[in-house]
């Protein structure tokens, strides 16, 4: 269970790898500024990926962005878009070691003329998990959002994808060692 207060990265609270918490996005801190939930992960040294997930929450559309601890940029972000919609991503290649999650509304317009009215919710929880991933290599992994980490396919393997969330792009590669068309000395 979250531990508030947990607005302050100095203040978040650690998650065990492959352990869940449930948490609130609660009380706004002002009209312009939404609860912020800080979380710290520990990924293991492995060579499998990981697997995510955030539970929707019904009334907020939430953003969960991704810092190699000590950094001030996120080395990841995924939006849900809109409330109802959580994020799941069943392979996502992650370095190993300390790293800061946050969890905050998203407040991406979307086209519209105006900026979101900052949400608040002190009832509803969503879950938060990051583990050991249990899905086979026929399914891509996360990020290949470009050609430098695009998932490479062999000829006649079938591999399956999600769109799983805001501005998600899925850039898939010919494995062309394996295809007997080309060959690279």
């Amino acid at each position: 269970q979250e531990r508030e207060p947990n607005s302050e990265v100095s203040a978040a609270n650690a998650v065990p790898y492959g352990e869940q918490v449930h948490a609130m996005i609660g009380k706004r801190v002002s009209e312009a500024e939404g609860d912020i939930d800080f979380f710290t992960i520990d990924v293991p040294a492995n060579d499998k990926p990981s697997s995510l997930v955030m539970t929707s929450l019904p009334n907020i559309a939430q953003c969960l962005q991704i810092f190699q601890k000590g950094q001030t940029t996120p080395t990841m972000q995924f939006c849900s878009g809109r409330p109802g919609l959580g994020i799941e991503i069943p392979s996502l290649k992650i370095a190993p070691g300390p790293h800061v999650f946050a969890v905050i509304q998203d407040l991406d317009k979307y086209g519209e003329e105006r900026m979101p009215f900052i949400h608040e919710n002190v009832s509803d929880q969503y879950l938060l998990r990051l583990g050991p991933s249990e899905i086979d290599s026929s399914y891509e992994s996360e990020p290949n959002d470009d050609a430098a980490s695009a998932t490479s396919v062999n000829l006649e393997q079938t591999v399956r994808g999600t769109l799983g969330w805001v501005h998600d792009q899925d850039v898939f590669c010919p494995n062309l060692a394996t295809t007997g068309f080309f060959r690279f000395r």
